[in-house]
């Protein structure tokens, strides 16, 4: 498949791939999609806390993409800075988180919207 556990660091959405995040967001399935630049140092701070929450939640779909590469999207979802966490459940975004929280902040998260 297209999306690793977390995707690529350069993923740019052109029309193939915004119907690739629209797909990944409809299914039932929980998508985190992490806001990124490659110059940002607290992007670069999150990215491990991302891979353990990934391991620890194999069913959470985890998507990074470079707001550099993507300023519609980043319009679109309202994003100021990076780095942004957009959680998202049946194509909504059901929640939005700024900075650079810890693991259990993310993972409590998760257990919420699971629950939701």
């Amino acid at each position: 498949g297209f999306f690793y556990r977390i995707t690529c660091m350069d993923w740019t959405l052109d029309g193939n791939n915004c119907e690739d995040i629209a797909a990944l967001t409809q299914d039932g399935r929980l998508t985190t999609v992490d806001c990124y630049a490659p110059w940002c140092g607290p992007c670069g701070a999150l990215m491990p806390r991302l891979e353990a929450v990934s391991i620890e939640y194999a069913d959470v779909n985890i998507v990074k993409i470079n707001a550099d590469n993507n300023q519609a999207f980043m319009k679109e979802h309202d994003v100021r800075s990076i780095p942004t966490l957009l959680f998202y459940k049946s194509g909504e975004v059901v929640h939005t988180m700024h900075g650079v929280p810890n693991e259990k902040r993310i993972c409590d998260k998760i257990e919420e919207l699971r629950r939701a």
